[in-house]
């Protein structure tokens, strides 16, 4: 079973990506909607794997968010 962690602005979209990672079973440890708090989420749970949108509100986009996470993790 992975760790999962959803890094998703819409909120639909979230609850579908959940309910479908649960179903096929992966737990998913966090729900996140932007980069800084993925950043601090993945610092805290340690996922398997990140699903990460690439547009999210805020100051840091999925792209420099990876990157950020990229540098203390192997993700």
């Amino acid at each position: 079973m992975a760790k999962v962690l959803i890094v998703e602005d819409d909120f639909m979209l979230s609850l579908i990506n959940k309910k479908s990672i649960e179903i096929i079973g992966h737990q998913v440890v966090g729900t996140v909607t932007n980069g800084a708090d993925a950043i601090i989420e993945t610092k805290k749970h340690k996922p398997d794997v990140v699903m990460m949108d690439l547009r999210l509100n805020g100051s840091l986009d999925g792209i420099d968010t990876m990157i950020e996470i990229a540098k203390f993790s192997n993700i």
